[in-house]
């Protein structure tokens, strides 16, 4: 595992677990055409008062941390991942929420660890935030979908949108 400290952040690379591949139904098969859009390396902001548990070893979604079972968003009831995807992408996490969030902008990866450092109560020591970046080609195929494509499947507005 390589680390590397940048503006005074740990960032990390390592590989995972199992992931949960998205398997699309037959009414998403125009989803296919997304997963070739990620990019080959993405980074995942965590500290301590995140939903769900990221280490430099594994991600784990809050579902997984509360002991919920793995499902793939696309095996659930329509209503039920459309409010989970609307839940997640609006920031209000709930223990059922099976989804991580990464970006492709270390940039923006920093801005949300300075973030956390500032607004999270407790306060999160320096060292307990971190970066963790990934090479999206060391794991199975299907493993990230951009978020505009579940965004599209939902038919659910972006947030910044209104």
């Amino acid at each position: 595992m390589a680390r590397t400290r940048l503006g005074g952040y740990l960032v990390e690379h390592s590989s995972f677990g199992q992931p949960t591949p998205f398997e699309t139904e037959s009414h998403f098969l125009f989803l296919n055409g997304y997963f070739d859009l990620v990019p080959r390396y993405l980074l995942r902001t965590y500290a301590p008062n995140l939903p769900g548990h990221t280490t430099s070893d594994f991600v784990k979604s809050a579902a997984i941390k509360k002991r919920h079972l793995q499902h793939d968003i696309f095996s659930r009831p329509e209503e039920e991942a459309r409010n989970m995807l609307e839940d997640h992408v609006r920031w209000k996490n709930k223990d059922t929420d099976n989804l991580t969030s990464w970006i492709s902008s270390l940039i923006f990866a920093l801005q949300h660890a300075v973030h956390r450092y500032s607004n999270d109560y407790p306060r999160p020591r320096k060292h307990e935030i971190a970066i963790l970046l990934v090479d999206t080609k060391i794991l199975p195929p299907r493993t990230f979908l951009p978020a505009i494509a579940l965004l599209e499947a939902y038919e659910i507005k972006s947030p910044n949108d209104g």
